[in-house]
């Protein structure tokens, strides 16, 4: 994600597809005592949270990125947060890329690398910003004693924000916003780089051998928004394709529009069909003096940093204009090669 150097230089210092199967109601097994989870995603830390919540221990959570040196894997306070769990096993230890998995950072309004919270089944008992190694011995031992007096109570919903105050999004407005993030909009099990079912995979192939430019929303991730979508679009299964903000539906349909057509153009906007990736990426950078390419929009910030960002420039009454880059994976990943970034 491009964030300004001297911006990351502050954070270091801060200091229709098969039908689903049914859910699992037994709860999680404990990683081994000792261990660190790597939570590549928001359902894996979901998961780890329920079992440190079934376990009745505390969830000490590693928020990192790997343009922060000490915190990137083999750096200071990675080894310092292992060393830490194998001292304390009455504790669950997880690590989470914080902008690889914005949506457990938002949730503890992360905006620094690293970040370190302690929490007791969704309540957060402690936490620490920045690179201070005896000072998170010291607040670990804290957050224990303080979650010694909590009684074990279901983790905070994927959907919600513990701690974090302001009024919710109700449902359908978020619904709606998301559907019409992108102008092909996919929400699949898992992430594009890695679909988390046959079904997703198949979809994410389709749209890929055809060029076809497309946000996608993990709704492993979110089980609130998994749910909802299914009623109000009135459709069973997943992934879902939303084209135009309206629903196209499943790898089913997709696949029989390309038999049918012999492609998938029709999916794509117009004014995208022949306008090369670099001319349309010089185009975006060069529409405003101050250029921002977030994960969000600066009045919905879908990540810490973002939204740091946008307060920085706001505070500073620098104008600008913005792009969401969750909204297109292309731009995206085009953006990083282009300035090497």
């Amino acid at each position: 994600t491009p964030v300004a150097g001297a911006q990351r230089a502050k954070m270091a210092s801060g200091g229709a597809g098969g039908t689903e199967p049914a859910s699992a109601t037994a709860a999680p097994p404990a990683p081994p005592a000792g261990a660190v989870v790597v939570a590549s995603n928001a359902a894996a830390y979901e998961a780890a949270a329920a079992a440190a919540a079934a376990a009745g221990k505390m969830l000490a959570t590693f928020f990192w990125a790997a343009f922060h040196a000490p915190s990137a894997p083999g750096g200071q306070m990675d080894k310092v947060f292992a060393q830490l769990a194998l001292m304390h096993k009455d504790a669950l230890f997880v690590k989470v890329e914080a902008e690889q998995v914005p949506e457990v950072a938002e949730r503890y309004e992360v905006t620094v690398v690293p970040t370190f919270v302690f929490t007791k089944g969704g309540t957060v008992v402690g936490s620490l910003q920045g690179a201070n190694a005896p000072e998170l011995s010291k607040r670990l031992a804290a957050a224990k004693a303080a979650a010694a007096k909590i009684t074990a109570a279901a983790p905070a919903p994927a959907g919600g924000a513990a701690g974090v105050g302001g009024a919710e999004e109700p449902m359908e407005d978020k619904l709606r916003r998301l559907t019409r993030s992108s102008h092909v909009m996919l929400f699949m099990k898992g992430t594009p780089e890695a679909p988390r079912c046959k079904f997703s995979r198949k979809m994410v192939e389709l749209l890929t051998a055809e060029g076809v430019q497309f946000g996608s929303f993990d709704i492993l991730g979110d089980p609130a928004v998994r749910a909802a979508i299914k009623e109000w679009a009135n459709w069973p299964t997943f992934p879902m394709l939303w084209v135009g903000g309206e629903l196209k539906g499943g790898v089913d349909v997709v696949t029989e529009l390309k038999e049918d057509e012999g492609s998938l153009a029709s999916l794509l906007p117009p004014a995208d069909k022949a306008v090369p990736l670099d001319d349309r990426l010089r185009a975006l950078v060069g529409r405003s003096k101050v250029m921002l390419f977030m994960k969000g929009e600066p009045d919905a910030p879908r990540c810490g940093f973002s939204r740091r960002m946008v307060a920085l420039l706001r505070d500073h009454k620098v104008g600008f204009d913005s792009f969401d880059i969750l909204s297109d994976n292309a731009v995206r990943e085009g953006l990083k090669t282009l300035f090497n970034w």
